[in-house]
């Protein structure tokens, strides 16, 4: 196994642990943008997992997917939800470039 299929296989484990970023401000005046951030995450990381175990997790899903835990830990549930759909939408991008045919050897 080359170096760089090891790093890819440990963040690609990093990536797929859960998070459980979930802050207290949810029984508080924003409780349905917070429940709506909170669902946007959940499918953000199981997106994100299901890329990662097809080998197809792009950089800048997984990256999406930080922001997203970021926001929602600051209680900033506009962010987090924009974040966590961007990083589902990069993941199932991810997973479907899988099908495409590669490019012919020069």
């Amino acid at each position: 196994m080359s170096i760089a299929n090891g790093i890819f296989v440990a963040f690609a484990l990093l990536v797929a642990l859960p998070v459980n970023a979930q802050p207290p401000s949810c029984a508080s005046d924003a409780a349905l943008e917070c429940n709506e951030a909170f669902d946007a995450l959940n499918q953000a990381q199981a997106a994100v997992a299901e890329a990662a175990r097809n080998k197809a997790l792009w950089t800048t899903a997984s990256e999406s997917l930080k922001e997203a835990n970021a926001a929602y830990a600051r209680s900033d549930f506009a962010a987090a939800a924009r974040a966590a759909k961007r990083a589902a939408e990069l993941a199932k991008l991810g997973i479907a470039q899988k099908s495409y045919q590669p490019f012919p050897e020069p």
